[in-house]
């Protein structure tokens, strides 16, 4: 702190957050904000850092998730973004699990993602359940295959978070499940600080994954197959903090990762690719466990590689700052996929029977309406946020 403001160091450069002089040399790694309410010392100014190319990398990972609920239109595509789409998230949620560690104890922990997680979660979940009840009651039918009991408890079931069993909101089943991912890992992170043993309980997750799966209450069974994710994402951010790597040294190592990646597309069939039983020498070696593991093994090095494709552009995008506002919402983004995708479905059906238009009649298309669709839910997110302003405004003027 000094009497002209906060100073905030990046990397090899100093920016004076009140003045906005002084030299930057990593430009769009980091930009720092003042603080929205309040203030903190002398220069009253809030010190945060906010990594805009990994807002970049959470839209990337939204759009791939929009594209690949579009089914069947997706075609291809919908296999290929679900080789690496939710993985990416939780390795990118595991960036920031030390600050917790730092900052909270467990009880203190939990209410925050709770408060973060959940409450949107269930708030979420109550909007689209009524939204979607009322469509259907205004329609006079239910589901296919459901009577009216049945119908309303699958709805309630939806809010155990159970992957397998959720009729709506079926996007967000990932938020308890990341809530559970969070507080496994915080423990297993208070019980010892080797990160190589952390490493090995989190592959052990994925074996019991594997041989004891079951759908479970906040999607615990992915919790098993995700956890190896969060895991590396914290350790390896960490070292990326400490060590102060420069978006080209982050390109450069990504970079390999993404040709590798082009490699696994430009072969095509990933069915052929990940037919072990045709790649392994002994055949009595190619039914039972041993398959089941080298197949795990070999998603979990597909997912990184394509995880990685998406850093490099993360990267090479944000300069782009409306990039990085759009990354912001993506919690918001996901529990607002349910309502929006029924409402484009209205607007399709419309175009198709009236002007005989299919405005979904490629893959590349899916993609196209996935940024779209995006960006009217930013759209009406600004509006509300402009609102809200100008309502606290008259608040404090009267």
């Amino acid at each position: 702190q000094t009497r002209h403001g906060t100073l905030y160091r990046l990397h090899h450069g100093l920016r004076d957050a009140a003045s906005g002089s002084g030299r930057t040399a990593e430009k769009t790694l980091v930009y720092c904000v003042p603080a929205k309410t309040g203030t903190c010392g002398k220069g009253g100014y809030m010190t945060k850092q906010r990594y805009v190319w990994i807002d970049v990398l959470k839209l990337l990972g939204m759009v791939a998730i929009y594209t690949g609920h579009f089914i069947p239109q997706a075609g291809f595509l919908n296999d290929f973004v679900f080789r690496y789409h939710v993985a990416l998230f939780f390795f990118v949620s595991g960036f920031f699990a030390s600050n917790y560690m730092k900052k909270y104890s467990l009880g203190k922990m939990v209410a925050k993602k709770i408060k973060e997680l959940l409450v949107p979660y269930v708030a979420f979940g109550l909007v689209t359940s009524v939204l979607f009840i009322v469509y259907r009651l205004l329609q006079g039918t239910l589901p296919e295959g459901y009577t009216r009991k049945e119908y309303f408890d699958a709805v309630l079931r939806c809010f155990l978070g159970v992957r397998e069993d959720m009729i709506y909101f079926g996007s967000m089943w990932f938020v308890p499940c990341l809530f559970l991912t969070e507080i496994v890992y915080y423990l297993l992170k208070k019980c010892t600080e080797s990160n190589l043993l952390i490493v090995l309980i989190a592959i052990a997750f994925r074996v019991a994954y594997v041989e004891f799966s079951r759908p479970f209450v906040f999607s615990a069974n992915w919790m098993l197959h995700y956890m190896i994710y969060y895991c590396l994402g914290d350790i390896l951010f960490t070292y990326y903090k400490k060590n102060g790597f420069s978006n080209t040294k982050i390109s450069a190592f990504a970079g390999t990762a993404c040709v590798i990646g082009f490699i696994f597309v430009l072969l095509g069939d990933w069915g052929a690719l990940f037919s072990w039983k045709e790649m392994l020498p002994v055949e009595s070696l190619t039914d039972g466990v041993l398959v089941r593991y080298i197949g795990q093994f070999v998603q979990i090095g597909v997912s990184f590689v394509l995880i990685g494709a998406n850093i490099v552009f993360a990267i090479s995008l944000s300069r782009i700052q409306l990039l990085g506002d759009l990354g912001r919402y993506t919690l918001i983004y996901c529990g607002a996929e349910g309502i929006v995708k029924k409402a484009f479905e209205i607007f399709t059906g419309i175009c198709i029977s009236k002007l005989g238009i299919d405005l979904l009649g490629s893959p590349a298309c899916t993609v196209l309406w996935s940024i779209v669709l995006i960006f009217c839910i930013y759209a009406v997110i600004q509006i509300v946020t402009l609102w809200k302003k100008r309502v606290r405004c008259k608040m404090l003027i009267r």
